[in-house]
């Protein structure tokens, strides 16, 4: 689906995480950055570079869920050729 986070409009793929819903937001970006989770308004916003995207996963989700599903998703990613 198509979101428009802060006026931007950027492409959101959203998954099931049990009981929870993670959105994941991305947008061009240059670099690699390693996760960094902060938590905004009681949501999880974990957030990461790869592969020439900026990644935000977004979720009430807590800490742990969020950031095992960054892993298994970044992992993936990775093998996409």
């Amino acid at each position: 689906r198509l979101d428009v986070p802060l006026r931007e409009p950027v492409p959101s793929l959203v998954y099931r995480a049990g009981p929870h819903v993670i959105s994941v937001f991305m947008r061009p970006a240059k670099g690699t950055a390693g996760p960094h989770l902060a938590k905004i308004d009681g949501f999880s916003v974990l957030r990461w570079k790869q592969q020439g995207f900026a990644f935000y996963a977004v979720s009430d989700a807590d800490r742990a869920e969020v950031e095992s599903f960054q892993k298994a998703f970044a992992a993936r990613l990775g093998t996409v050729r």
